[in-house]
């Protein structure tokens, strides 16, 4: 039985990513027959909001919160599906990430002024992709606009174990401007060693592996 490989894309994200996958000609976009496909599927996302280099990626965007939100929860799930030792079936089952309403982008330092301490010179860097990350909608309700400190002790066992939430492993009371301007450093790395190092070969492999896995 030939494998609908659009199926795949319901299983990984909800349907707001993928209508925003899709871009606003949906009809337009072909049905994918393969991995490769699916995989430059993915990446031709990603090189709309990013310049492509030889050795690292760029963004075209900087801010990720209120105008690019679908495509920001995008890179978390990938980010958390394919740089793990985990396999996709396994992560899936427990994170849901296909499931609407479930996962929310939250501020790592809070848009709350009092905790943020953001000046004008350094105020675009709240709605970075470094300052972002990936919470349940239950968690983000319970931690509001709280503190660095607050929502390192309301996360679960599970979202503790999201790579993208290692930022809440640093043992600090308040998390620096440093500390985020590096770690976003760190997701594109990630991004381009997913997506773009050796023509996405991680991406195509850890796909292969997922898909094979389905039977």
């Amino acid at each position: 039985m030939k494998n609908n490989y659009d199926d795949y894309l319901n299983l990984m994200f909800d349907k707001y990513i993928i209508a925003d996958l899709k871009g606003k000609n949906q009809e337009e976009n072909p049905s994918l027959e393969n991995v490769d496909e699916l995989a430059d599927y993915l990446i031709n996302y990603v090189k709309r909001h990013y310049t492509i280099y030889e050795y690292y990626v760029s963004p075209n965007i900087s801010n990720f919160y209120s105008k690019h939100r679908k495509f920001t929860r995008f890179i978390f799930i990938c980010l958390s599906l394919f740089d793990s030792e985990s396999d996709i079936n396994t992560l899936l089952k427990k994170y849901r990430f296909n499931e609407d309403s479930i996962w929310e982008i939250e501020h790592i330092i809070p848009q709350n002024p009092y905790f943020n301490k953001f000046n004008k010179k350094n105020s675009k860097l709240k709605n970075r992709i470094g300052n972002l990350t990936l919470l349940t909608k239950e968690t983000n309700g319970k931690i509001s606009n709280g503190s660095f400190a607050k929502k390192k002790e309301s996360l679960t066992c599970e979202e503790k174990y999201l790579k993208i939430n290692d930022v809440f492993k640093i043992d600090k009371v308040h998390i620096s401007k440093k500390d985020i301007c590096e770690r976003e450093q760190e997701i594109n790395k990630s991004i381009y060693d997913i997506f773009i190092k050796d023509r996405g070969k991680l991406l195509q492999d850890k796909l292969h592996e997922f898909i094979d896995s389905q039977g």
